[in-house]
């Protein structure tokens, strides 16, 4: 009885830690493409006064985010190759879209429109692709047949749908503030 709660424990740490690792390795891969989607805008600037931004409602904002954070999560059953595509597109785009807004001199706009839900939809992207490194590692212990890796698969489950609810919480939270609170 000892042994089975000790390694439980030891595989909740493990877990965590894991998933850890795993969302610096995305927080690192977001930045990099942040900052090359602000390279591409220094070299072709898009005059903002063309953009065309239409007015979003709740419900939509909310599906599509939530089939962005469901493609980056889902994407850890096929070796998190979709989960990498996505995040490089998402954050390229945001790095050229800020940098568009820098440098033509709207920052205050950017100010406005970005940085108030930009936290928790970054924090709800970052732990969906998180979770989905996570996946993959374990689904390639589990391709190896490792067995030096014993898992309870049930607590590992558990704890990646606690997280999953934590960071869904995260991007509706999002949402109602970039509907509500944000202006461009």
């Amino acid at each position: 009885m000892y042994k089975r709660q000790a390694l439980q424990e030891r595989n909740n740490v493990g877990f965590l830690k894991l998933l850890f690792i795993k969302t610096r390795c995305i927080l690192m891969i977001s930045l990099m493409a942040f900052l090359g989607g602000g390279l591409l805008a220094r070299l072709r600037p898009y005059p903002l006064s063309k953009a065309i931004i239409p007015n979003v409602y709740l419900n939509e904002l909310l599906w599509n985010n939530t089939k962005v954070w469901l493609t980056l999560l889902l994407g850890g059953f096929l070796f998190s190759i979709p989960t990498t595509i996505v995040l490089v597109i998402n954050y390229g785009i945001f790095g050229w879209s800020a940098a568009q807004y820098l440098f033509q001199g709207f920052g205050d706009k950017l100010l406005t429109a970005v940085i108030p839900h930009l936290f928790f939809e970054c924090f709800a992207l970052i732990t969906a692709a998180g979770i989905a490194l996570t996946i993959t590692h374990y689904e390639l212990c589990f391709l190896q047949n490792s067995q030096k890796r014993n898992v309870d698969t049930g607590n590992v489950v558990l704890l990646t749908l606690s997280m999953a609810f934590i960071s869904w919480i995260s991007l509706v939270l999002a949402a109602i503030i970039e509907t509500y609170v944000s202006h461009i």
